[in-house]
This record gives C-alpha cells, structure tokens and sequence, in this order.
C-alpha cells in the first residue's frame, strides 16, 4: 500500500459526506449520551424536527470517528436528484476501502453496483471485522426519509449488516420512516440548545442575554447559528432581540439586508437557490464568465454561504427555502442560466442530461423537456446512472410534459417506456429460477435470488412461493423467512393496489398466509367507477388465481378464518375442497349447493382449468 493511499479514508470518498463542523458549538452532552447509547444497544434512531441540530451532531461524532466510520449525509437538496445507484456505489467504494487498503480506487469507481453486489461487501466487512475484532460504525443522516422509485431504501434497510461489531447512526424526522428498520433500536430526541452551549457559539453572549434567547428562539441551533453570525458582523445582541426577529424567516431576512447589497451577490444566491444539482465555484465562473478570483470575492462577504473545497451551499435548508422565496419572481431567468451554461458547455458530457430536464420542468417548459428526451439521450441516462429508479423518474417528467401539450405521440411513447420499466423485475423466468433451485435443495441460492429481485410486492410474493414449497414438503417455515414475510408485509401500501395487484399478490398468500391474504383484500373496500366494490372483486380474482397456482397446497388453514360475509364463506369452502384430488362428484354437490349461477360457472370453470391436464372428466 503506497503513502498516499494510507491517508484515504473511507468517508473521504464518499460524495455524501458529513459537512464541516468548525462553525458549530460541540453537543459534547448530546453526543456522550448518544456514545453511551451505542455502547448499550449498537443501533441508535437519532430523533427530532427540523433544524434540531441532527445533521451537525451526528457530523461531529463522524469527524472524531471518520477512521471506522461509513457515512451517507443525504441533505434536502439531494434529495431532489439522488438515485439508487449513488447510494449503492457510495456505500460500495466505502465499504471495500474499509477492509481492503490495497484496493484500486479507479476500477471501484468504473464498477456498477447492484443491491445484490452491495449484500456481498457487506458479508466481507463482517467478515473482515470478525477476524480483527474491529469495529465500523454506519452514520446515516436523512437517508430513511428519502423516496426513492421502487421501494429502495427499505430493499436497502434489509440487507445493512446489522451486527454486534457494527454501530448504527440514523436519523429520521419521523416515527413513520422508522418501519424500515428490522432491528430493535435505542431512539434519541436531539434537544434544543441549552445557556452553556449558546455561550460557546456566540462568546459575547451574557448568561442573562443566553436565557433571552432561548426564550426568543425556543434554543433551535438554526436560529442561534444565524444570530451568531450576526453578531460577528457587528450587530449587538441588544439590536437582534429588540428588531422582533422570532422567527427564523425574519432572522434570515436581517442578515439578508446586511450582507446583500448588490446585484452580483443576489445572482449568485439565485444560482445556488435554483440549482438542481450540486454548485461549485467553477460553476459559477462559467455562468456568470467571471474569473474564481472575483467569485470568491463575492463569496466571501457571505455569511451564510458554507464553501466545502469547490462546492458551494447555504448554511441550512432554511437559507434555501428563504432564498428560493424571496428571490421567486426571478426563477425563471436564474433556471436560464443554468439551461444556457449546461447548451454552452455540454460537449459530449452526458451526465447532467437528468440535471437538464428538471430544469425544463421547473421553468414549465415541456416542449423543452421532450426536446431533451429523446431515444440516443434516454439510452444515455441509463448508461450514466445505471439506474432504473432514475430512468423511471425522468420518463415520468416526459409523460407529464406531453400530457400538458397534448402531444398524443410522445404521450404513448412514454407510457409505453413507463410500462416496460414498471415490469422490468416482474419476469415468469424469477419464478421458475426459484422454483428449480427449491427443487435442487439449494435453499441459499433461493433466498439469495428473492433478495436481488422486485419491489416490496414482488418479493412479498417469492418468499410466499418459498413458503407454500416448504408446506408441501412439510416443512416448518424458517422463523427468519417468516419475519422477513411479516416485516415486508407491513410495507406493501395496501391501499394503493389495484384490484389486479392485489388479487395477485393476495392468492400467493392465501395457501401459507391467509390472515394477510384477506386483509390485503379488505383494505379496498370502495367502489370503483363502475359502482363494483373492489374488495369483492379482487377476492374472486384472488380465489381464482390461488386454485389454479395452488390447489394442491391449501389445507385446514382456511377453514380456521371466519367472514361475515357469506359469499365469501362459501368461496373458502369452494377453496378448500379444490386440490388434484377432489373428485368430480364432490365438486358437482359443492357447486349444487350455491345459489348463485356466476358463482357455480366460477368454480367449475376453475376445478376445469386446474384439472384439464390430468384428464379429469365432468358430466354435466
């Protein structure tokens, strides 16, 4: 391992890592106690609202920890262009220069990295650690509230190495993104600034003055950081108090009036507040055709802009928020900037094309984002993110373009795109792979194939197949594939399937599953356009499905669910007497005892469907 290469750490690679915290009070409480949590528990959910002081606390604790430390520091901005891909290669190129120092960083870069890969790295991390009794710790800030396309982060939260020789770190803004996390976390709130720490960042401070502020600004470390500024630029506590900021607009808005005196520093924050990517110096030398020299002059009569290297930011979300609102009447000339730089300078550059197109949305210019989406630059997006997720994503922007100028021609196209992305992972060949490595007794091929493939719903689905495969060997269910099963069934967002979805999905669980089987059809009680309940659709879809894929494979366990509903009743019944055996005269007197004529079609029509092959006869 050559010198240089001693000094990389991982969290140095990573494009999300922690921002500089030399600006900021030390939480040294907060952060002991977190420490003590750790050492409890390992797994630790940093809790609180906005702007409690989460990203600089657990900033702090990465920095004094960045030699056993892999981060992700997922910020607002981010969030608006993330992709699964990003995530998966960052945690990738962390990972393997954790455990291996001889790793070659050009070729990790090169590399496209699926889940399934990234399991993988996992398993050597856990592996390397064991051997060397080391320790690593994960510091995850705002990724469990990302929405990503296709249910990746809790595909992502299923395969994290949660093991006693690694910490976790993660933060969430709100108890709901928590249902992600399959392990028993210690939860702690972040709390507000307190005298002694508001004396540290603004050493003027009086105790006295400390106690008007917490009472003025509640302690939020937001607020605090900006009259701290203030002060440094010469404004008396006295004078800030006095001036009636309470809140942390009127505040932004103070030192905005300081500090923004010509146009020049007002573009600039325009720029910035408008991007929809990363902004660096360099950038904004190119927008603007002026010299670094002059940009970082510009730069630096700016209290609340941070410079991190080449990039450039706002101090908070806050200061982007309030940006973005008080300069709104300019987006569109700020959005033109960007536009005509990107037209000026893209060359064969490809990787901004996504970049682009947000841009056409945001200044409302479909015809600008269909110009854009063509088949070369479509093909290019994939190429450059390796990204379903983000493919889907910008189709999607496509479709809501040609939507709004009626152009039917690029309406089909990108539906067509968008259908043929959405079933891209929804192939008959998955099913049959898992079905031969069952076969083979090859159980941790199966599993590891069920892991790599679909969304919530689909691998809800294979794991049923696995489970219904273990029934009719007689075979208790593996307690770890049942609570996979449980934890994925909680996901699925019930309410939101169509009546084929969940009918679909419902007839996989009903041979193993039937409690959730029934619930998932519950849960679309409503009527659709056409005055049908869904519910009772779906249950007759459902109850089809489950004869003709598992008729040999459902038992006494239906008989043990009860319905108010007697149609339903008597469709389990219909169920559970349908299996490779029931002989024809059984069938007739079921079906002879239903009052419905539909009803009796329905069943015959399946038992028919289901027994053509062995050459079952019916006499009518």
């Amino acid at each position: 391992m050559s010198a240089s290469q001693e000094l990389i750490l991982p969290t140095s690679l990573s494009q999300f890592s922690p921002k500089p915290t030399f600006n900021t009070v030390e939480r040294a409480t907060t952060i002991s106690t977190i420490k003590h949590h750790i050492k409890e528990s390992n797994n630790v959910i940093i809790e609180g609202p906005k702007n409690i002081g989460k990203t600089t606390t657990l900033s702090q604790i990465a920095n004094t920890h960045i030699k056993d430390s892999i981060v992700l520091f997922v910020d607002d901005r981010q969030k608006l262009s993330i992709t699964d891909n990003d995530i998966c290669k960052d945690l990738y190129i962390q990972v393997r220069s954790f455990y291996d120092g001889d790793v070659n960083l050009g070729e990790l870069v090169k590399q496209k990295v699926s889940l399934k890969k990234l399991k993988e790295e996992f398993s050597s991390l856990l592996y390397y650690l064991k051997i060397n009794n080391k320790t690593a710790t994960f510091i995850l800030d705002g990724v469990i509230d990302l929405d990503i396309k296709d249910d990746f982060i809790a595909k992502l939260f299923l395969i994290l190495p949660f093991d006693k020789q690694v910490n976790f770190l993660i933060s969430t803004k709100s108890n709901k993104t928590t249902r992600y996390i399959p392990n028993k976390f210690e939860r702690y709130s972040i709390n507000i600034l307190n005298i002694d720490e508001i004396r540290e960042m603004i050493p003027e401070c009086k105790q006295s003055q400390a106690e008007e502020l917490i009472c003025a600004y509640g302690g939020m470390p937001d607020k605090i950081a900006t009259v701290s500024r203030l002060v440094k630029t010469g404004e008396s506590i006295e004078d800030i108090l006095q001036n009636n900021c309470s809140g942390a607009n009127e505040l932004y808005d103070y030192e905005y009036k300081l500090e923004v005196t010509d146009k020049a520093v007002e573009d600039i924050l325009g720029v910035i507040a408008f991007s929809q990517g990363k902004v660096t110096k360099n950038k904004l030398s190119s927008i603007f055709k002026t010299p670094i020299s002059e940009i970082n002059s510009l730069i630096e009569r700016i209290s609340f802009i941070l410079v991190n290297d080449d990039l450039v930011e706002f101090a908070s979300q806050g200061h982007y928020n309030f940006i973005s609102d008080k300069l709104k009447t300019k987006k569109i000339r700020y959005l033109d900037l960007h536009i005509d730089d990107y037209n000026n300078n893209k060359g064969n550059d490809t990787s901004s094309l996504p970049e682009i197109i947000r841009y056409y949305n945001e200044k409302g210019d479909s015809q600008g984002v269909i110009s854009q989406l063509n088949e070369e630059h479509i093909q290019d997006i994939y190429k450059e993110s390796s990204s379903i997720a983000e493919l889907t994503r910008t189709i999607q922007v496509g479709l809501d373009a040609a939507v709004k100028l009626k152009d039917r021609a690029a309406i089909n196209k990108f539906n067509l795109l968008k259908c043929a992305l959405t079933n891209i992972n929804k192939s008959e060949a998955v099913v049959s792979e898992l079905e031969c490595y069952l076969t083979e007794g090859d159980h941790s091929k199966a599993l590891n194939l069920i892991e790599s493939n679909g969304s919530y719903e689909e691998k809800l689905q294979l794991y049923c197949i696995y489970s219904i495969y273990q029934k009719k060997n007689k075979t208790d269910v593996r307690q770890d594939v049942l609570d996979k099963i449980n934890f994925i069934f909680e996901k699925v967002e019930k309410s939101k399937l169509s009546v084929e979805r969940a009918s679909d999905i419902a007839a996989d669980l009903l041979p193993v599953f039937p409690e959730k089987a029934l619930k998932i059809i519950n849960s679309l009680d409503q009527l659709d356009a056409a005055g049908q309940n869904k519910s009772d659709a779906a249950f007759y879809k459902m109850s089809l499905l489950t004869l003709t894929r598992h008729g040999e494979s459902l038992g006494d366990d239906l008989s043990k669910l009860s319905s108010t509903d007697d149609k339903r009743t008597e469709m389990f019944k219909s169920v559970e007497i349908f299996n490779p055996d029931s002989p024809a005269d059984k069938i007739i007197k079921h079906v002879d005892e239903m009052d419905e004529s539909g009803d009796k079609i329905f069943i015959l029509r399946a038992w028919i469907q289901k027994n053509y092959d062995k050459g079952a006869q019916l006499n009518s």
